[in-house]
C-alpha cells in the first residue's frame, strides 16, 4: 500500500489532529498554571470541528471501502480504525482530562516554533494512541539502565518471538488441513467440530499477529536507544532532554508485551479479556463507552444512587459494546454488511459472559477459575467465536488453495525460523483472492 494511498484516505485526521491540539493546549497551558482548565473557546472550538471531521472520517471511509487498490486486510485495518476514530471524535470533543500529579516534562519556555511542533506531535499521540487524555500518554520509563537488562530484554524478546512463528506456523498449517480435508480424512471426528477447530486456530493466529507487531516494537525501541547510545559518544546529544531519557530508558516498563500473559492460560472470561489478552483499545473501550453508559445510568437514576456492581456491570458491556461495533465496521469494510451481526454478537457475548461470571460469584462468594473454568473459558469463546470467524472467512474471500501452495512452497522449516514471516503471509493473503485480482 503506498503512501499517497495512505494520505488520500487520511483526511480526516486533520480536523481530528486540530481536536487534540487544542485539548491539548488547554491542559498543559492548566498544567502550568497560567489559567484555569477547559477554556470555553477552545472546548467550543473542539466541538464545533466534530461535524467536519465526521464528514471527512465518512468519506474516507468509503473511499477504503470501494477502493480496489486496498487489499482486504488493509481494508479491515482500515475499518477498525476509522470506527475507533468516530468514537475519538466525540472525546476528544468533549473530554475534560484530569490533571497530572507529575511535574510538565517540556521545559516552561519554548519558541512559538517548538512549542507548536511540541503541541502538533502531542495532538498525533492523542488520536493515535489509546487514551485521548493528555494526563496518559505514552512516557518513556526511567529505571533500570545496564548492557545486562538490555540484553534480557532483547533474550525474553527473541524467546517470545520464536514461540510466536511456531504457534502461528502450526496454526496456518492446521487451518489448511481443516480445510483442504487432510486432517479430517486423518482424524474423522473433526469433520463434526470443523467451525469450532477453525475458530481456535484463527483466535490462535490473531493473538500471534499482534504479538509479533509488539515484538517488532520492542526491537524497534532497542536499536533506538543503541544508536543513540553510539551517537553520544561523537555528537553530544546527551545535552538535548530527549536523549537523555533515552539513555535512561528502562525498555521493560516503557514497552512491555502486548500481550503480558498467554492466552491460553486464562481461567475466566474476566481473566482472559482484563489480563490475558491486549489492552492496546482498553482506553477507548472505557472512555467511549463504559464511561458515558455508567454516567446514562447515574442520570437515569436521579437521587436513587445505583448499586457499585450494576455500575460496574453496566461499564463492562459499554466497553464491550464499542469494541463490538469497531469490529464490525472493520468487517463490513472489506465486504458487505453482515444483517447477522456475528462480530457484535462475539464481543457482546463476552460482556455478558464476564457478566455471568460475577453473578456466580456474588452467589458463591467464589471467583470462576481452575481447570473448569478454563474449560468454560474455551467453550464461551469458541460457541460464539465460530460464526464471527466464520464470516470474517467470507467476507475476505481468501483463496485457500493458493495460499497452501504458497506455505509449501515455503516449507514448515522456513516459516518456523523468519522472524515476522507470519505477518508476510498474513498481509498477503488479500492477493490471494479473486476479489481483488
Amino acid at each position: 500500500m503506498a503512501m499517497g494511498d495512505m494520505m488520500r484516505v487520511n483526511v480526516h485526521v486533520v480536523p481530528l489532529v486540530i481536536q487534540g491540539m487544542l485539548l491539548h493546549h488547554d491542559w498543559r497551558t492548566a498544567q502550568d498554571g497560567k489559567r484555569a482548565q477547559d477554556n470555553p473557546i477552545i472546548r467550543w472550538t473542539r466541538i464545533g470541528l466534530v461535524p467536519i471531521s465526521l464528514g471527512l472520517l465518512f468519506r474516507d471511509h468509503l473511499t477504503v471501502k470501494h477502493d480496489p487498490a486496498f487489499t482486504a486486510v488493509n481494508k479491515v485495518n482500515l475499518g477498525c480504525m476509522f470506527a475507533g476514530q468516530f468514537f475519538k471524535t466525540f472525546v476528544l470533543a468533549f473530554i475534560r482530562p484530569s490533571s497530572s500529579k507529575e511535574a510538565p516534562s517540556r521545559p516552561p519556555r519554548q519558541n512559538p516554533l517548538q512549542a507548536l511542533l511540541f503541541t502538533f506531535i502531542a495532538g498525533l499521540a492523542l488520536l493515535f494512541t489509546g487514551s485521548s487524555n493528555p494526563s496518559k500518554q505514552f512516557k518513556l520509563v526511567a529505571g533500570s539502565n545496564t548492557i545486562r537488562s538490555d540484553v534480557a530484554f532483547l533474550i525474553s524478546t527473541i524467546r517470545r518471538l520464536a514461540m510466536l512463528n511456531a504457534l502461528g506456523a502450526i496454526g496456518l498449517y492446521v487451518w489448511i488441513g481443516v480445510t483442504e480435508g487432510a486432517l479430517v480424512g486423518r482424524y474423522p471426528i473433526m469433520e463434526q467440530y470443523k467451525p469450532q477447530l477453525i475458530a481456535f486456530v484463527w483466535g490462535l493466529i490473531v493473538w500471534c499477529s499482534i504479538d509479533l507487531i509488539g515484538c517488532m516494537k520492542r526491537i524497534l525501541l532497542l536499536g533506538v536507544k543503541w544508536a543513540n547510545a553510539f551517537l553520544c559518544r561523537w555528537i553530544p546529544l546527551n545535552q538535548l532532554a530527549l536523549s537523555k531519557e533515552l539513555s535512561l530508558t528502562d525498555l521493560e516498563e516503557t514497552c512491555p508485551f502486548h500481550f503480558k500473559k498467554i492466552p491460553l492460560t486464562a481461567s475466566s472470561l474476566t481473566d482472559f479479556w482484563s489480563r490475558h489478552w491486549h489492552d492496546l483499545l482498553k482506553d477507548v473501550f472505557v472512555e467511549a463507552g463504559s464511561i458515558p453508559l455508567t454516567s446514562l445510568v447515574l442520570w437515569a437514576s436521579g437521587s436513587r444512587k445505583p448499586h457499585p456492581k450494576l455500575l460496574r456491570l453496566c461499564g463492562v458491556m459499554g466497553a464491550f459494546t464499542v469494541s463490538a461495533i469497531i469490529h464490525e465496521v472493520g468487517m463490513w469494510t472489506v465486504g458487505s454488511f453482515d444483517w447477522q451481526l456475528r462480530t457484535s454478537i462475539f464481543f457482546i457475548s463476552q460482556g455478558v459472559g464476564v457478566c455471568l461470571e460475577n453473578l456466580f460469584k456474588s452467589l458463591t462468594g467464589r471467583r470462576v477459575g481452575g481447570p473448569l473454568g478454563r474449560l468454560w473459558t474455551y467453550f464461551w469463546l469458541v460457541l460464539f467465536g465460530s460464526p464471527m470467524i466464520t464470516s470474517w472467512i467470507q467476507n475476505m474471500a481468501m483463496d485457500q488453495p493458493k495460499l497452501s501452495a504458497q506455505l509449501h512452497q515455503l516449507g514448515f522449516l522456513k516459516i518456523l525460523l523468519t522472524p515476522f514471516i507470519l505477518l508476510q503471509i498474513l498481509s498477503s493473503l488479500p492477493f490471494l483472492s479473486d476479489r481483488n485480482a
